[in-house]
């Protein structure tokens, strides 16, 4: 049996990641009920995937330098194929959350504010001014689009 192993040389189970998962499936299943009149949201498979994880770092079932089991193991243990996997994987990598090492094992970030505000740098370096032209650009464009689907 795989074994995932923190920066605390602590060992987990790989079965134990498919029982955190299980745990979390049953969660949301009782939180999320069906109301009639409301909006329907269908977040896509990686949104679900990256949002069950982040929810696992959260409850604390995962820490700052655990190592997540392998892909293939992840999708056993979530049902799903690897493209959602590594799409819900790329996306927590690129905010910050986990880290890439060869060999393509994730580990957790040590999530300190400095490395989960990064991502946002880009945005807040640009001036003001230069995204209120793109907005004003894309709108133009848009528009110019909608007028050519409707002729």
């Amino acid at each position: 049996m795989a074994k995932l192993i923190s920066e605390n040389n602590t060992e987990i189970g790989a079965d134990a990641f498919s029982t955190l998962v299980n745990t979390q499936q049953t969660t949301e299943k009782e939180t999320s009920s069906n109301v009639l009149g409301g909006t329907i949201d269908r977040p896509s498979i990686s949104e679900k995937v990256s949002m069950r994880i982040l929810s696992m770092i959260k409850s604390g079932n995962l820490k700052s330098g655990d190592k997540l089991p392998t892909e293939k193991q992840m999708c056993v243990a979530l049902g799903i194929s690897r493209p959602p996997l590594r799409e819900a994987l790329k996306a927590l990598t690129l905010m910050g959350i986990l880290e890439s090492r060869q060999g393509g094992r994730y580990t957790i970030t040590d999530l300190s504010p400095s490395r989960l505000v990064t991502p946002f740098n880009l945005f807040l370096s640009v001036p003001e001014e230069d995204l209120r032209k793109q907005f004003e650009a894309r709108a133009t464009v848009e528009l110019d689009l909608v007028r050519l689907c409707v002729v």
